[in-house]
């Protein structure tokens, strides 16, 4: 009688001498790392390296939950919050310099100058690559401008001279432009 032909794994473990016990053994082990790295950390925030992460500016702070071993008996939950980044003063106003000239392109309709308004306002209450940087508007006449950036008919009608500051915040940093 033929004895059957083995299977390549079938004959690749045999020549190894590795058994069914062995093979049992290296299956479990394997699946036993795929759940850990799949759920052992839960969402713990945990990153390689065990590292937390700090939210970015304006992102908000994040809070995590962690389970630590070694403070009593049992098992303790601690929660922990980290504040987002925050801009130093120095940083802080070297950006708002930086966005106090390019405010003026940015605000006004295109193609129009501010000194000669025929149409709305853009006033962004944040802008991209500011970020966690708060801007607030604030007419000097708002009949002729609304807090929205919105001209009136008078205001576009006849020329009027007024102005609109900006209050720029990051926690607790503000700087104002005058405009």
């Amino acid at each position: 009688m033929k004895k059957p032909e083995l299977s390549g794994l079938k004959r690749f473990l045999e020549k190894r001498g590795i058994g069914r016990e062995q093979l049992l053994c290296i299956a479990v082990t394997g699946l036993m790392l795929l759940l850990y790295i799949l759920f052992g950390r839960g969402d713990s925030g945990l990153e390689e390296g065990f590292l937390l992460e700090r939210g970015s500016y304006g992102e908000g702070d994040r809070e995590y939950e962690l389970f630590v071993n070694g403070l009593s008996e049992e098992t303790e939950r601690i929660s922990i919050v980290l504040s987002e980044r925050e801009y130093r003063k120095e940083e802080f106003d070297e950006l708002c310099e930086q966005l106090a000239e390019e405010l003026p392109a940015i605000i006004a309709p295109s193609g129009e100058s501010l000194s000669g308004l025929s149409s709305d306002l853009y006033l962004p209450k944040s802008l991209p690559g500011y970020e966690g940087i708060r801007l607030s508007w604030y007419p000097e006449d708002t009949e002729l401008i609304s807090f929205e950036g919105r001209l009136s008919e008078e205001g576009i009608k006849e020329r009027h001279d007024t102005g609109i500051d900006v209050i720029m915040e990051h926690r607790e940093l503000e700087n104002r432009i005058t405009g």
